[in-house]
């Protein structure tokens, strides 16, 4: 399977499964749709433009690793998160 076919197949799993829709425009989104030579679209996308500007900057202490591994020392039970594309249920308005 070609590579772009993939990325399109992908692009519609995500629609299908509603982490992603599709927009007629946006404010802070600039981006550009480059044709290629064999006739492919590059989608670029700069968001320095707009995304960084509409973000809004939220501080909290992060904890250390060795503070979370002290934690655990004396722990039974653990858990495994798989994270997988976890940064689209991420919901940006």
């Amino acid at each position: 399977m070609s590579y772009t076919l993939r990325e399109k197949m992908e692009l519609d799993t995500l629609e299908r499964q509603r982490n992603i829709s599709i927009i007629e425009t946006s404010d802070w989104f600039p981006y550009s749709d480059n044709s290629k030579l064999d006739g492919n679209i590059c989608l670029c996308i700069n968001y320095k433009i707009g995304v960084n500007e509409s973000l809004v900057n939220v501080n909290y202490p992060i904890r250390r690793i060795d503070d979370i591994l002290n934690n655990l020392s004396n722990s039974i039970y653990f858990c495994y998160l798989h994270l997988y594309k976890g940064y689209l249920h991420l919901q940006v308005v």
